[in-house]
């Protein structure tokens, strides 16, 4: 790719275009099996090693496009599992997929969805 201009209108962002170029090169450099495999083996902290990627965004990529069955520590999430007074939101998940057999991301969206539409305040939650 020699321009990233031409995908700007849908990024919204320089930087973050540049990232995920950047970061599909050391994935190609890498191969896409060997990087899943390693994934799969070491956890999406492996994502955090491609450029714009944090330890929030890590668990929200890998749960997004279907690498690892996890949830992402958002706010919604976060204000959840401080509602139940759980320790954090992996504390909640992994309560919720233990009593339902549902998978991690099924009840990431679910809490996500509930969360956003007025089920959990905010008030005082911060």
């Amino acid at each position: 790719m020699a321009s990233i201009d031409h995908v700007l209108p849908i990024f919204g962002s320089r930087r973050k275009a540049q990232c995920f170029l950047e970061g599909a090169k050391l994935i190609k450099r890498e191969g896409w099996k060997h990087f899943k495999k390693r994934m799969g083996r070491c956890g999406s902290g492996v994502l955090t090693e491609l450029p714009g990627i944090g330890p929030v965004t890590k668990d929200h990529l890998a749960k997004n496009i279907g690498l690892i069955d996890t949830a992402k520590p958002d706010v919604w999430l976060i204000r959840a599992a401080k509602t139940c007074k759980a320790s954090g939101v992996a504390e909640l998940v992994e309560f919720l997929h233990e009593q339902t057999g549902e998978t991690r991301h099924v009840i990431d969206v679910a809490i996500w969805t509930y969360a956003r539409d007025g089920g959990v305040s905010t008030v005082g939650r911060e």
